[in-house]
C-alpha cells in the first residue's frame, strides 16, 4: 500500500473461446482466416478439455475474475446436453504450457435446474443474459493469464504466480461496470484505489518538538506553500465569509448554519476611497464583529474582488498592524506561548476584577444594540456610540449607569488596541452634556452616630448568648470604628485579626484605594466602656466558635437549630454578601424605631469619620485611618456638626 491506496491488485482475467474443428488434435494446413488469431496446436494426449461428444457446434465463454479482496468471484454456464471432465493437480503438472489451477464455480454435468448463485455485495444474480446458471465446482485448468507478480493466497489455498500489469484495472473501467455490474464498494477500489478513511476527524494537536520550524519560518512557510500548490496537502476551512462593497455601503455574510449577516453604511471619508479599499474595509468590519464565532477557526473568504484576494493573502505593507497580531506568531511557540496565552489576563489586571466585570456586562449590551442596527462594535465608529449614548439620554437613564457605558466602550477598545472613538471631542462633549442633563441633586445618605449604636448595643445585648444579635452589634461596631467598607468588612477573616493588650489590629489584604495590593491595617483601641468594640468582637468570637488564626471568615451565616435551641454559624468558609448585610443593618435600625430607608451600609463608614473630624481629629490621619487617596474623596463622607458649621459665623467677630 502507498499513500493510502493499494498499488497492485491481483487479478486474473480468463477468456478461452474454444472452437472444436472435425480433425480435432491435428494440426491445420488451412490457413487462418482474416481478422482471427490462429488456434494454437494442441497435444491430443494431453489436452484441457475431453470431448464427450465429437459433434456440436456451440462455443463456451468462460470469463471469471479475481480481486485482491480474497473473494472468488464465479462465472456460470451451462451447455446443453455436454460435460466436461475435470483434470487433478498431478495431470496440471505434466502440462507442457505454462498453467495455473483455479476453483471455477460452474460447469454442470446434470441439466437439473439450479439456483442461481448471488454476489454476497449486492444480491444480484451472476448470469449472463443467455445462459443457465449451475453451482457445481470444479478444477479447470487455464493457460496463458495475465497475473501480478506476488504470489496470492486465495480461499482453496491454492499459490498463483504473477507478472505485474500496471493500471489495468482502471484502464478497463467501464467494462467493470458496465459489463460485469459489481458493487459500487469494488468500483471504488477501482477507481481510487484502497482507502482508509478517518471515522472522524483527529483532534488537534500541536507537537513540542517544532522548534527548528519557528527559528527557519521562512523555509517553513515556502515549504507549505509548495506543497499545496502541488495538491500533496490541502487547507481545510471550517467556515467561510462573503463580502461585498458599494460606493454607498458594506455588507457581509458569514456562510455557516447561522448565517449572520453584516451591514454598514460609508461615511464621507470611506466614500472618497478606492473600490478595493471600500471591499478591504468590508473584511475588515466583518472580521471584528464575527471574531467571537471565527475564533481558532481556518477562514475561506470570498469575494468578487481578486485584488481583496491578494492583499489578504499576502498582507499590505501599508496597513496598520496591532500589538495583538505581532503576538500571534508566538502563540505556539514552545517556549513563549506562555507569555503570549497569560497577556490578556494581565492586561486586564489594569482594573479591579469588579470594575472588568462591570465593563463587560455593560460592553455586552452595547455589542447586541450594534448588531441589531448593523454597526461594528469592536472597533466602533463615533457616529455609532454618539447615537447609542443620545439614546440613553433620551431614555432619562441615570448619570452613573450613563459613565459606566461610555467607558466600558473606552475600556474595551484601549485593551483591544484599536482606534478609540471614545478620544473624539465630539464623544466627550456629549458625555458632559448627558450628565448636565440628567444629573440630580445627591441624596447622600445620613450617618450612623454614636447615640444609635448605643440604643442597637443596649437593645440587642439583652439576650447575651443570641448569636444572631452579637454578629449585628459587632458588624455595626466594627464598621464605625474602623472607617470601614463592606468589601474590608465582609472579607475579614480570623487570620487577619491581632489582638495586642490595649488594641486590636485588622489587616487589610485588599481595598479598593490599594491598588498595588501593598496592605493596609486598621487599629482599633480598646475603650472599656458599654461600646468597646474589642469587647463585643470576643464574646461574638467565643459563641461562633471560630478558630482563631484559621482562615473562616468573620461575619458569615446563622443557622437556628431546632434541636439545641441555640444559632450556629454555618458554611464559615464563605462571607455574607452586600444584599444580606443591608438587610441586616436595617432590620436593626427598624428594630430601635428609626426609617431604615435614611442609611446605608456606608453609613457606618460616613458616621464614624464625621465623629471624629467634629472631634477635631488631624485631617492627615483620618485620611491614614481610613484609607483615602485624596482629601476630596475624605470629605465627601464628613457631616459637620451643627457647633462646627456654627464656629464660622461666631467667629466673624459680629
Amino acid at each position: 500500500m502507498v499513500g493510502g491506496r493499494l498499488k497492485n491488485i491481483p487479478i486474473m482475467i480468463l477468456l478461452t473461446i474454444v472452437r472444436m474443428p472435425p480433425s480435432y488434435g491435428q494440426p491445420s494446413s488451412e490457413p487462418p482466416r482474416r481478422g482471427r488469431l490462429p488456434m494454437p496446436e494442441i497435444n491430443p494426449h494431453n489436452h484441457l478439455f475431453s470431448v464427450l461428444d465429437q459433434e456440436f457446434s456451440t462455443a463456451c465463454l468462460i470469463t471469471s475474475f479475481f480481486s485482491a479482496l480474497k473473494t472468488t468471484v464465479s462465472a456460470k454456464s451451462s451447455i446443453q446436453d455436454h460435460n466436461f471432465k475435470t483434470t487433478d493437480k498431478t495431470s496440471l503438472q505434466e502440462q507442457t504450457l505454462p498453467a495455473t489451477t483455479v476453483t471455477c464455480q460452474g460447469i454442470s454435468s446434470s441439466s437439473a435446474p439450479t439456483q442461481p448463485n448471488y454476489n454476497v455485495d449486492n444480491q444480484r444474480p451472476l448470469q449472463s443474459p443467455t445462459q443457465n446458471l449451475s453451482t457445481n465446482s470444479s478444477k479447470v485448468e487455464y493457460s496463458n493469464f495475465i497475473l501480478l507478480d506476488e504470489q496470492s493466497e486465495f480461499d482453496n489455498n491454492v499459490c498463483f504466480k504473477s507478472k505485474t500489469v500496471k493500471n489495468s484495472l482502471k484502464n478497463c473501467l467501464e467494462f467493470w461496470r458496465d459489463t460485469l455490474k459489481p458493487s459500487d464498494f469494488i468500483l471504488n477500489v477501482i477507481e481510487y484505489g484502497y482507502r482508509l478513511e478517518f471515522v472522524s476527524l483527529p483532534q488537534k494537536t500541536f507537537l513540542r518538538n517544532n522548534k527548528s520550524a519557528f527559528d527557519h519560518s521562512d523555509f517553513t512557510e515556502s515549504a507549505i506553500k509548495e506543497l499545496l500548490k502541488k495538491d500533496l496537502v490541502s487547507e481545510v476551512y471550517q467556515s467561510g465569509l462573503f463580502t461585498d462593497a458599494s460606493d454607498h455601503a458594506g455588507a457581509g455574510i458569514l456562510l455557516d448554519e447561522s448565517s449572520e449577516t453584516f451591514h454598514c453604511m460609508w461615511d464621507d471619508f470611506n466614500k472618497a476611497q478606492s473600490s478595493t479599499f471600500r471591499e478591504l474595509k468590508a473584511v475588515e468590519l466583518l472580521l471584528k464583529t464575527m471574531g467571537s464565532k471565527l475564533e481558532n477557526k481556518f477562514v475561506k473568504l470570498y469575494s468578487d474582488n481578486q485584488n481583496v484576494i491578494r492583499i489578504v493573502q499576502v498582507g499590505n505593507s501599508t496597513r496598520l498592524v496591532s500589538h495583538w497580531k505581532d503576538l500571534e506568531k508566538y502563540k505556539f511557540h514552545p517556549y513563549l506561548s506562555g507569555s503570549v496565552h497569560a497577556l490578556p489576563a494581565i492586561v486586564k489586571n489594569a482594573r479591579a476584577t469588579a470594575t472588568n466585570k462591570k465593563y463587560d456586562l455593560y460592553f455586552e449590551k452595547f455589542r447586541k444594540w450594534c448588531i441589531q442596527n448593523y454597526f461594528s462594535y469592536l472597533p466602533a465608529s463615533v457616529s455609532s456610540v454618539a447615537l447609542f449614548l443620545g439614546g440613553l439620554i433620551q431614555q432619562k437613564v441615570s448619570v452613573s449607569v450613563l459613565e459606566a457605558y461610555f467607558y466600558s466602550i473606552n475600556w474595551q477598545h484601549k485593551i483591544s488596541l484599536n482606534i478609540n472613538p471614545c478620544l473624539d471631542d465630539f464623544l466627550t462633549l456629549i458625555l458632559e452634556g448627558g450628565k448636565r442633563t440628567l444629573g440630580k441633586p445627591l441624596n447622600k445618605k445620613e450617618p450612623i452616630t454614636k447615640d444609635i449604636l448605643l440604643k442597637l448595643v443596649r437593645h440587642y445585648t439583652v439576650e447575651k448568648h443570641n448569636l444572631l444579635f452579637l454578629r449585628t452589634c459587632v458588624l455595626c461596631l466594627l464598621g464605625f470604628s474602623g472607617f470601614l467598607r463592606f468589601s474590608e468588612l465582609a472579607n475579614i477573616r480570623m487570620c487577619d485579626l491581632d489582638f495586642q493588650s490595649n488594641f486590636l489590629e485588622i489587616k487589610i489584604p485588599k481595598s479598593k484605594t490599594d491598588l498595588y495590593r501593598r496592605g493596609n491595617s486598621v487599629v482599633i483601641a480598646k475603650t472599656r466602656n458599654e461600646l468597646c468594640p474589642v469587647f463585643w468582637l470576643r464574646k461574638y468570637i467565643a459563641l461562633a466558635g471560630i478558630i482563631e488564626k484559621s482562615d473562616e471568615f468573620l461575619f458569615t451565616a446563622i443557622n437556628f437549630m431546632k434541636i439545641s435551641g441555640e444559632y450556629k454559624a454555618t458554611n464559615k468558609s464563605k462571607s455574607l454578601s452586600y444584599t444580606r448585610c443591608r438587610e441586616i443593618l436595617r432590620s436593626a435600625l427598624k428594630d430601635i424605631g428609626l426609617d431604615s430607608s435614611l442609611y446605608a451600609l456606608h453609613s457606618l463608614r460616613s458616621g464614624g469619620v464625621s465623629a471624629a473630624a467634629n472631634n477635631k481629629v488631624p485631617d492627615r490621619l483620618l485620611k491614614v485611618h481610613g484609607r483615602w487617596a485624596t482629601d476630596r474623596a475624605k470629605d465627601g463622607y464628613i457631616k459637620d456638626s451643627i457647633e462646627q458649621k456654627l464656629l464660622v459665623s461666631l467667629n466673624l467677630g459680629l
